[in-house]
């Protein structure tokens, strides 16, 4: 009785087992949960307990209306992003059984196979990729749960601000203290004041002696040019050699940022050589502009950061549009000139 009892249970325990190995799984995961960017990363697709002639199509027509959430005003906007679908071919996001191109792992257990997804994102956002539908040879279908991937900006950074844990102690100090301590500065200034005097003296006395020379009549002093004035004949020459750059999106954008930056410097005395983009926004946001005035400068900073920076290609009609929206920012914010009488 006991030896029945034991194979019934051996038997069981095979059939539990071999149940768990061919357990069929398919998932949708990435090896990263942030990146920076245009910094390319993989999304894989994989399927376990699964035989190739098992997937009939991958519906993935989500990817044409893919959103993401902005972290600059949290709305959804469509993301701009480049994806290879590795082995998978078609000019859709729908997938039949002839456009399937799998890689296999026979080292898993149960064997699997997958194929990877290449992605590049060119905004800071948190990305929701959305999981395909599948759909099977005996007619179910299911759809996998989404990855989420945070692109961050590299030239954005993080500062704490410290503090002392404990009020400083200051000593006591009196002037003799202070005497012994700058005796020689004091000896010095004593000494450069009697010579002063001297030479003064000396000086006067010369004078006496020589017939003094009309003075010569100084130049009058170089109108002061307005800023607005000195933008707007860069701006001007920079968009009649647009053509100039095809080819150089680094240069140009470095060129016409660098205007911009010059413009608010002279006319709002904001430090915008020396700044990032997004302090440039903060500290206009104290002057007369225009929300919409400062989310144009703000998009043409980014975009520009993201051409020199993150390597991305802008065609010759948005070099246009950005000079276009620099001319009209300065013709709107340049300063009143005062009329003459």
């Amino acid at each position: 009785m006991i030896r029945k009892i034991l194979i019934v249970c051996f038997v069981f325990a095979l059939s539990v087992v071999g149940k768990s190995i061919n357990a069929q799984t398919a998932y949708l995961y990435s090896e990263v949960d942030s990146v920076n960017i245009g910094e390319s990363f993989n999304i894989k697709l994989e399927f376990s307990g699964f035989s190739e002639e098992d997937i009939v199509t991958i519906d993935w027509d989500t990817l044409d209306q893919l959103e993401h959430r902005s972290l600059v005003d949290s709305q959804l906007y469509d993301v701009d992003f480049d994806l290879s679908l590795g082995n998978f071919k078609g000019d859709d996001y729908r997938f039949d059984s002839e456009e399937l191109k799998w890689e296999k792992d026979d080292q898993s257990s149960p064997p699997s196979f997958y194929n990877n997804f290449e992605w590049t994102v060119w905004e800071l956002c948190i990305l929701g990729i959305p999981g395909p539908k599948v759909t099977l040879k005996n007619g179910q279908s299911f759809e996998l749960g989404p990855r989420y991937i945070y692109v961050r900006d590299p030239l954005l950074g993080q500062v704490e601000q410290l503090a002392p844990s404990e009020s400083i102690i200051r000593d006591t100090y009196t002037f003799v203290d202070l005497l012994k301590e700058y005796v020689w500065w004091i000896l010095g200034v004593f000494a450069f004041v009697i010579l002063l005097i001297f030479s003064f003296r000396w000086y006067k006395k010369r004078q006496e002696r020589v017939i003094p020379e009309p003075e010569p009549e100084l130049p009058e002093p170089e109108p002061v040019i307005p800023a607005h004035i000195i933008a707007l004949e860069k701006l001007s020459n920079l968009k009649s050699t647009t053509q100039s750059y095809e080819g150089k999106d680094k240069a140009f954008v470095s060129e016409l940022t660098e205007i911009i930056r010059e413009y608010i410097e002279n006319r709002f005395g904001v430090r915008a050589l020396e700044m990032t983009t997004s302090e440039i926004t903060d500290a206009l946001k104290k002057e007369v502009l225009s929300a919409q005035q400062i989310g144009k400068l703000q998009n043409t900073l980014n975009v520009s950061d993201l051409i020199k920076f993150a390597k991305a290609q802008a065609d010759a009609n948005m070099f246009d549009e950005f000079v276009d929206e620099a001319i009209d920012l300065v013709q709107e914010t340049k300063e009143e000139e005062e009329e003459t009488l």
